[in-house]
């Protein structure tokens, strides 16, 4: 019999551990810069963090936003049937999101966005988007952020922040329900046998394989694909699959 782990829990009961794993895994830091001619500058910022999710799964997006107690929940996309825990007031973010983040880090490299979001917050609090050296500064700010950090940056800075940070069991539950997919295969099929393959995926960039790598060793079982060598090297990576998974498929486990 598998023994129960965890049970039905109430938005005030979410762990901290849980969400920075979700939004280690589905969230994204955004600075948007506008054209605004009614502005000092002519521009117009604006600091978001939004948490997306499959409407089918909205509940996790309202279980954390009665956690912050501010935000909106909104449509991301029709297409997609994906809706989006947004927060956009400076304020909140400086005031319940910051705090939040610097007592429980986010442990992928999307940790590098959070700075960067961190700093052009800080210079809106201190009203400094308001002037032309200040918008100069968020301008620059954002010119560095998400798409536009290099594979290197990234790879680089995980390989050293993950020495100093452990990861839990909630962690990787949140983690999971972002980026973890179950699969069942159903394979060759003779007169006497089916093949059968039940497996766990998780994907991630493979800038940050080596979050991969942290959770297999804590769980102790599955296997990274493509694999991990031990002389790891970014000059390697660079030149493999954009996207790295583990993989759990071993029954036992």
């Amino acid at each position: 019999m598998v023994k129960k782990i965890y049970t039905t829990f109430k938005p005030q009961e979410l762990n901290p551990k849980y969400i920075i794993g979700f939004i280690d895994a589905e969230g994204s830091f955004n600075i948007t810069i506008s054209k605004d001619n009614k502005r000092l500058t002519n521009y117009k910022v604006v600091c978001e963090l939004h948490i997306t999710q499959n409407i089918n799964s909205i509940k996790v997006l309202k279980n954390i936003k009665d956690y912050f107690n501010c935000g909106v929940i909104k449509v991301d996309n029709k297409k997609t049937n994906t809706m989006k825990y947004q927060i956009s007031s400076y304020k909140d973010i400086a005031n319940i999101i910051i705090p939040f983040l610097d007592k429980y880090p986010l442990l992928t490299s999307k940790y590098l966005n959070y700075k960067t979001f961190k700093e052009a917050i800080n210079l809106m609090i201190d009203k400094k988007h308001l002037t032309l050296e200040g918008m100069n500064k968020i301008k620059e700010l954002a010119s560095k952020m998400n798409t536009k950090r290099s594979f290197s940056e990234k790879f680089n800075f995980i390989h050293t922040h993950l020495i100093n940070h452990s990861i839990s069991l909630d962690w990787i539950r949140g983690f999971i329900d972002g980026e973890g997919c179950f699969y069942f295969y159903i394979g060759k099929q003779t007169n006497t046998t089916i093949q059968l393959q039940a497996s766990l995926e998780i994907a991630q960039n493979t800038h940050d394989v080596l979050i991969l790598e942290k959770i297999r060793k804590f769980l102790n079982c599955g296997r990274l694909k493509p694999k991990l060598i031990n002389s790891i090297s970014f000059e390697l990576l660079i030149k493999g699959p954009s996207i790295s998974r583990l993989i759990i498929s071993n029954p036992n486990d």
